[in-house]
């Protein structure tokens, strides 16, 4: 995973990749200008179905990240 101020390797053993998203390498914009298009990163396998659980949706993150800078 990179950020602006760092890299480094994101290791989750419930989940297995299966797919990158080509066009990424060609064009990282597409994370940020199409998050939910043609910007998806990778396509991964859940081994347990419980593990989402305790997972954030979209509007749950929105209102986390919006309560955090308050």
């Amino acid at each position: 995973m990179t950020s602006s101020t760092s890299i480094f390797p994101t290791w989750e053993p419930r989940f297995r990749r299966r797919h990158r998203n080509p066009l990424i390498e060609e064009r990282p914009e597409l994370v940020n200008e199409q998050p939910y298009e043609d910007g998806w990163l990778i396509v991964v396998s859940v081994a347990d179905g419980a593990s989402l659980d305790g997972l954030m949706d979209a509007a749950a993150y929105r209102s986390f990240v919006e309560q955090a800078e308050h």
